[in-house]
């Protein structure tokens, strides 16, 4: 507010408080993402969030135009502040420890799942080897037992003919 101009300047500025403090109501009236998030800031700002909360639940968006938005942060409320805020840093380290900790559980799940995929075919493979050297062996047996019953076969054969022959 400067002297330069005096009285018009100051009407100027007190024209623009309004202006922007309309707009502000005509946002929250609305619902909008960006009343909501101006709203916060200042209800984290201002002495009388109190106040404005009730003020906006009631729906008495009037009220707000009464509210005193450039009140005085008293001692006891910038203690309570500073211990706001503290709690909300807290909880927001917290909740990073969280996140963190939850994706290196994830992480490590999904390691331990790329594990055993990589175990199953493996063991896949295995399986496969083996069904096949099973079924070598059971050629081989098959072979083996026919190669008997022919020779089996002929000496019967042989033991006939003899018997007829003599």
């Amino acid at each position: 507010m400067s002297e330069i101009g005096g009285d018009d300047v100051l009407k100027d500025d007190n024209e623009t408080i309004v202006n922007l403090s309309q707009e502000l109501q005509n946002q929250i009236s609305k619902n909008s993402e960006l009343g909501t998030r101006l709203l916060s800031l200042l209800l984290v700002s201002s002495s009388n969030g109190k106040e404005l909360i009730g003020a906006i639940n009631r729906g008495d968006i009037t009220r707000i135009k009464n509210l005193n938005f450039n009140g005085k942060i008293t001692n006891n409320d910038s203690k309570e502040n500073e211990i706001d805020y503290i709690k909300r840093k807290k909880s927001t380290e917290a909740s990073a420890r969280f996140r963190i900790r939850k994706k290196q559980r994830e992480q490590q799940r999904q390691s331990e799942l790329k594990e055993l995929n990589i175990r199953i075919q493996n063991l896949n493979k295995r399986v496969d080897v083996l069904l096949d050297e099973n079924r070598y062996w059971k050629r081989q047996l098959e072979k083996v037992n026919d190669r008997k019953s022919e020779e089996l076969l002929e000496s019967i054969r042989r033991r006939n003919q003899c018997s007829q022959d003599g």
